[in-house]
């Protein structure tokens, strides 16, 4: 896009209204030229692609990713056939499994994924239900408990008779609860893809693409997908070491939706195999195969394909609330009952939750943002911590991932109960909080903690708050100041609102799944009028862009009261704008149309 004095930053805009450079996200046009050419293809869309860095002996395996091009051989990971023999030989031995999961999204999916393997078993044999026998589980209470295993977790699945426990999303840092579960004769598999340190808890196997002696190079897996991984590992020892035919086995193609609504909901890179994971897990969830999701999807009233935008935003969520306010098996629960009643019960609970949960998250967001806002100042924290004795641990997560947005540096939402709290963290690009959090372990200035680049979570006593601000502040500084310092908002390119039509966006349907690792592209709009501009909802603007050749371009802009756009866009005194942000398919009445989704805006500097 041309620039006034050979500017390095997109129409000029240094800062626009959001106080955002804007930068071409290609900045070698020649590359879109060749994928173009190579593969037969929209130049928009090989730009696009250009500017997400795929290898170029990878662009058609992004194009059209499978699970059969994407999936490696299980036994890349460390422990996997030791693991995959015990499961199976478990199986037929018909000892009980008992599992311990974790109370989110990804928890659900994981633990959902095993039950279901077990069960379809059961129905495949004739004399299934005599052979095999079904799983137990455990999710923790959030507020009473706190994630990960624990020897009541323990003591409760071997009391119902277990033999074999199988942690997932969780248990790679549980030293004292698995030396416990071994110490009573228990064997013990963990499925994690948290960070790990050194030294494993001591189980028969660990499997965690992010153990440090771990090479498979599959560490952006979420834990269901490390889960369906080792049941592929599981379907081949029975197929080759017990005589399974195909036939006697569990489709695992048809559990492909859980893998893709984990995956989503727990914010990984949609890349390599969490792509063709999402991919064919979206194919697979539209025929609603899963009745959980199904009366998910009817209470939510979604309508037409769903999409990962559906799984993060209106299925996850729900699933979610049972852990953060309710019940936290009801997630597990709904995702592998095949009672529709039951089904259908269990979603009007979670609605209801979720209910629950967005007022008490907005009493929350409302204190947490005052207080952090009389913390800041322009450079100062680098890394936000609040906290308080009357949030609500249900909601930190949440409420640190909006902070964290508005203020773009890494934020810790603690809720105290007495003297002890529990913490929820969130970051951003460049900088590592789930490190940080398992060093400030390390060096006891916390009770407990972990997690992964993006996110981590901890306990906290209250007189350990000060020691772990300075600690955090000391520890992340460098990484915060270089991150924010090369923040951007990338544009894929430049539109006119002629373009801005259902034929491009079947065209960039191609991109899909979008999410982290594969943004949804962005385009601008420069120099567009405002035909109209209307306030709706809660503090959110619609309007009516027009280009300089009359075409229209309805867009709508979230949150626009908040940000500042609103009082921006609706005293504009018919000046011309740049308009960022990404293209959606509006549903309305049975009828699609075009809609631009405003990211930010930039005045015109005549």
């Amino acid at each position: 896009m041309p620039t006034k004095n050979g500017s390095k930053y997109f129409l000029d805009v240094e800062k626009s209204h959001l106080g955002q450079k804007w930068v071409a996200r290609l900045d070698r046009a020649e590359e879109a030229i060749t994928i173009a050419q190579k593969f037969d293809i929209p130049e928009i869309l090989a730009r696009t692609i250009a500017g997400r860095n795929v290898e170029f002996d990878e662009i058609e395996n992004y194009l059209t990713p499978t699970l059969r091009a994407a999936m490696p051989d299980p036994y890349i990971l460390q422990d996997m056939e030791l693991a995959a023999t015990r499961i199976a030989d478990a199986i037929i031995n018909g000892q009980k499994i008992g599992i311990i999961g974790d109370y989110d999204v990804d928890g659900a999916t994981s633990t959902a994924l095993i039950l279901r393997f077990v069960n379809d078993l059961i129905d495949l044999h004739a004399d299934g239900a005599d052979k095999f026998t079904r799983p137990e589980f455990y999710i923790p209470d959030r507020q009473a408990e706190g994630y990960g295993p624990s020897i009541t977790a323990v003591d409760d699945l071997a009391g119902k008779g277990c033999e074999l426990i199988i942690t997932v999303d969780c248990g790679v840092l549980a030293y004292e609860p698995m030396k416990y579960a071994t110490d009573q004769g228990l064997d013990v598999i963990i499925l994690d893809h948290h960070m790990a340190e050194e030294k494993l808890p001591e189980v028969l196997a660990v499997i965690n693409p992010n153990r440090q002696d771990d090479m498979s190079g599959l560490g952006h897996l979420a834990a269901c997908g490390v889960v369906f991984v080792t049941l592929v590992a599981v379907n081949r020892v029975l197929r080759e070491k017990h005589g399974f035919a195909a036939a006697q086995l569990p489709n695992l193609i048809n559990m492909l939706d859980l893998v893709a609504l984990g995956t989503v909901c727990d914010v990984v890179s949609l890349t390599g195999l969490n792509r063709a994971f999402v991919n064919q897990g979206l194919k697979v969830m539209g025929q609603f195969g899963n009745v959980g999701i199904q009366s998910i999807a009817e209470v939510a009233q979604i309508v037409g394909k769903i999409e990962a935008y559906h799984l993060g935003y209106i299925i996850g969520p729900r699933i979610n609330a049972g852990g953060r306010v309710g019940d936290s098996r009801l997630g597990s629960v709904i995702l592998s009952t095949r009672d529709k009643d039951e089904a259908n019960s269990i979603a009007l609970r979670l609605d209801g939750y979720n209910q629950d949960r967005q007022t008490i998250e907005k009493n929350v967001l409302d204190a947490a943002f005052y207080q952090a806002e009389q913390e800041i100042t322009d450079d100062l924290p680098n890394v936000i911590i609040v906290s308080d004795f009357a949030w609500h641990q249900g909601v930190i997560g949440i409420v640190a991932g909006r902070i964290k947005e508005k203020y773009n540096r890494p934020t810790i939402v603690i809720g105290f109960d007495a003297t002890d709290g529990k913490g929820s963290g969130r970051s951003i690009p460049g900088v590592d909080l789930g490190r940080a959090v398992q060093k400030a372990v390390e060096q006891k200035l916390i009770i407990k903690g972990g997690g992964h680049a993006m996110a981590a979570g901890l306990s906290i006593r209250q007189d350990q708050l000060a020691e772990f601000r300075a600690f955090m502040e000391t520890e992340l500084s460098a990484d915060v100041v270089e991150a924010r310092k090369n923040t951007s908002l990338k544009i894929d390119g430049a539109l006119t609102a002629s373009a801005a039509n259902m034929k491009l966006l079947r065209t960039l349907e191609t991109l899909e799944p979008y999410g982290t690792g594969n943004a949804r592209p962005v385009f601008v709009f420069p120099a567009h009028h405002i035909g109209f501009a209307k306030i709706i909802g809660k503090g959110h603007l619609k309007l009516s862009l027009r280009s300089a050749d009359g075409s229209k371009l309805d867009a709508i802009a979230f949150g626009a009261e908040d940000n500042g756009m609103t009082k921006l866009l609706t005293n504009h005194g018919g000046k011309a704008f740049h308009f960022v942000g990404n293209l959606k398919v509006n549903r309305w009445q049975g009828r699609e149309s075009v809609q631009l989704q405003l990211i930010d805006v930039a005045a015109i500097d005549y």
